[in-house]
């Protein structure tokens, strides 16, 4: 009873704490191609949660013109934001990226 008690106590203590990445690559959850459009949007992803959609095409990244995969990629807990085209009108969606690992990948 008294080990019980322990272990429950370590938990909660483990629930309060920090989270901390190492060597872990934060995505938003979508696939995409040389040209910026996107070929997949991961379901349940950060990108699927903020409405992109295939098809859309991302044109900054960061407010900066060059599209460069790598910058959208980053660390868990951060934010990338995208400007993304969609028939023709632009919007802005600021994302959160996830540790890669929580995102389904059906």
């Amino acid at each position: 009873m008294i080990d019980h008690l322990i272990v429950n106590y370590v938990v909660a203590v483990a629930l309060t704490g920090q989270v901390t990445y190492c060597n872990v690559l934060g995505r938003i959850g979508i696939t995409i191609g040389q040209n910026g459009r996107i070929s997949h949007v991961h379901p349940f992803s950060p990108a699927a949660e903020a409405g992109l959609l295939k098809n859309d095409r991302v044109r900054q990244v960061d407010h900066h013109q060059k599209l460069d995969i790598d910058d959208i990629n980053g660390d868990p807990g951060t934010s990338v934001s995208l400007t993304v085209e969609r028939d023709h009108n632009q919007f802005e969606v600021n994302i959160e990226r996830v540790d890669y690992r929580t995102i389904r990948k059906d």
